[in-house]
């Protein structure tokens, strides 16, 4: 499929609605966004099923290092309550999309085939294509008020996706600016107290890469220490600090995930979180690109006369 050929960060926008494809920030769910997030931009990982001739598919890695998936769409009912048959449940059955963990090798249901649309369907000018994305459990990608997957086809426009490349580069991205905890600056005042919720804790479990950027540790290396926020950059000093140089820190979702710069603040959730760590100026920190979001930014920027 020429429209991911040599692609390597994209956004899936609704032909329909216009919205993106979005990694949600409790670090699991998906939805329908603007498409300026960078919960809106996914990694792409091609590869060729084998036949004559070989099928392109993709995997498509968010934000947080987790894969764009169904959860229990390997079953052989749908799961929505009518009790209708794998693999085509009824319109119905939608099964919500997700980020899932890469735990095997190969999971069907994260990985796509993208199926060109009829020529009649002309995508926007910033756009490579208009495709279908099928999984490999034959549902098909739906943005329909939400991101889910639909095994009934018909022609539904709700089904097409364009395909929005977005540039890489070697340069990585500021991180977020941290939000002050107002908890703490107001420490005494009962309103904001009452209002502001406490900030979240949670476990990271962190473990140093090699220089080449490979993780050939046992579970007995990762050290554990409780952080609380959500501030990646304050959880970046935090992680420099403990290992005496400075550090880019990367997710890695599941045994067979890809290592992610984490770039984004961290999940609204409780879930412990695993770091793993590249030391700057390093092979294995130099060979990571990243989504040049500012190219997001230019073209959403109309130009003054």
């Amino acid at each position: 499929m020429e429209f991911f050929q040599g692609v390597e960060f994209v956004r899936l926008r609704s032909w329909e609605h216009g919205t993106y494809v979005t990694a949600d920030e409790d670090g699991r769910s998906v939805l329908l966004g603007s498409g300026y997030a960078r919960g809106a931009v996914w990694a792409v990982e091609p590869l060729l099923a084998a036949g004559p001739p070989p099928v392109l598919h993709v995997r498509f890695r968010g934000a947080y290092g987790r894969y764009l998936g169904v959860p229990g769409a390997g079953e052989r009912r749908c799961g929505g309550g009518c009790g209708c048959c794998f693999p085509l449940p009824s319109r119905c059955c939608l099964l919500g999309a997700a980020q899932l963990d890469r735990g095997e090798e190969e999971v069907g249901v994260l990985i796509w085939r993208p199926i060109r649309c009829a020529d009649d369907v002309i995508a926007d000018h910033d756009a490579r294509g208009v495709v279908l994305l099928r999984d490999g459990v034959f549902r098909y990608l739906h943005g329909g008020g939400g991101v889910s997957v639909d095994g009934n086809v018909n022609d539904d426009t709700t089904l097409r996706w364009e395909v929005v490349a977005v540039p890489r580069t070697h340069d990585m991205p500021d991180l977020p600016i941290e939000v002050p905890d107002f908890r703490l600056l107001f420490r005494g005042n009962l309103f904001v107290r009452a209002c502001f919720p406490r900030p979240l804790q949670r476990e990271i479990r962190f473990v140093a890469a090699n220089d080449d950027g490979t993780i050939a540790a046992g579970e007995e290396d990762w050290t554990s220490f409780q952080f609380t926020g959500r501030s990646v950059g304050r959880l970046t000093a935090e992680l420099a600090s403990r290992v005496g140089y400075d550090v880019m820190a990367c997710v890695c979702a599941g045994n067979h995930g890809a290592i992610t710069p984490l770039l984004i603040d961290l999940p609204r959730s409780r879930e412990t979180l695993r770091i793993v760590l590249l030391r700057h100026s390093t092979p294995g920190y130099d060979q990571m690109i990243f989504p040049d979001m500012n190219a997001l930014y230019e073209v959403a920027t109309p130009t003054i006369q």
